[in-house]
């Protein structure tokens, strides 16, 4: 029980998030916005290629959900409702579109639900198989008991339903150039995630540090606006405090040009074939 976390809460929240675009509450569009949340805090979680989403089930159980150990785990709800839609989409296309990811939760409250039974990990993949009519071990190896990234499993699915999906660059330079993420506190700006081997990885700031100033200028909710003013220039200097210190960093942008915290987009696709359009209307169905 303590590795089925995406099950009892992705699967919910992904059938919470797609109920509400099947009855109409949700356009497409509004769909899509909340999927490409879940996809941005997938890949913006370092922490994917540390913890399973199956082992991070033991560490929400053990530390009461809380954030924990930057980089350590990943969300049984994000990576969970991934699961859930790739495991939807995954049966779709290997029955014909004649059953889905909702059959096999129709069957785990038949079986269990009803009879006031706990289920295991080994029953998921089971009643996963045998919806789909196939060997999923694989995928379950890969997306749910290893630490991978999730662009293998996720493009095929939302290529066979039709969907066009794309990463765009980040507008907000702290995010894009310098690999840092702020929130905005009052008049506070406080670091809330820094990107591995990013310049601000590699400049020495961390998170809940309070970025105080750029090139000397004040920063007073204005941090994106400052940094594009000088964006011209080869370095910058932020001033920090860390720790209860005051001090003085200096961020260059990456000499290969990476870019860091891309943007997810979905759209459907404008030159979907009939069959793309067909499955898309009955996974909306389902």
């Amino acid at each position: 029980m303590l590795e089925t976390g995406f099950v009892y809460e992705g699967f919910t929240t992904y059938y919470g998030d797609k109920n509400l675009y099947s009855s109409g509450v949700f356009t497409v569009e509004q769909y899509f916005e909340t999927l490409e949340e879940r996809l941005d805090k997938h890949f913006n979680n370092f922490g994917r290629y540390n913890l399973s989403v199956a082992q991070s089930s033991w560490d929400n159980w053990l530390d009461g959900y809380v954030p924990g150990v930057p980089y350590r785990k990943t969300s049984i709800y994000d990576e969970g409702n991934l699961i859930a839609f790739m495991l939807d989409v995954i049966i779709m296309e290997a029955t014909q579109n004649k059953r889905s990811l909702r059959d096999v939760c129709r069957k785990l409250h038949n079986e269990f639900g009803k009879k006031g039974k706990g289920y295991s990990k080994e029953n998921i993949i089971e009643l996963c198989e045998e919806a789909a009519g196939k060997d999923l071990k694989d995928f379950f190896n890969k997306f749910v008991f290893g630490a991978n990234d999730y662009d293998e499993g996720l493009v095929p699915c939302f290529n066979y339903l039709g969907i066009d999906f794309q990463k765009t660059q980040n507008q907000n330079l702290n995010e894009r150039d310098f690999g840092f993420k702020v929130i905005e506190q009052g008049t506070l700006t406080k670091v809330n995630l820094v990107a591995p081997y990013s310049p601000s990885w590699r400049a020495g700031i961390f998170n809940n540090d309070d970025v105080i100033a750029v090139n000397g200028t004040v920063v007073r909710n204005n941090l994106n606006q400052l940094l594009n003013y000088y964006s011209n220039q080869k370095s910058i200097d932020i001033t920090i405090i860390s720790q209860e210190k005051l001090r003085t960093v200096t961020l260059q942008k990456d000499e290969k040009e990476q870019t860091w915290f891309f943007k997810s987009k979905l759209s459907i696709l404008a030159q979907s074939t009939d069959k793309q359009k067909d499955s898309f209307n009955i996974w909306n169905t389902f």
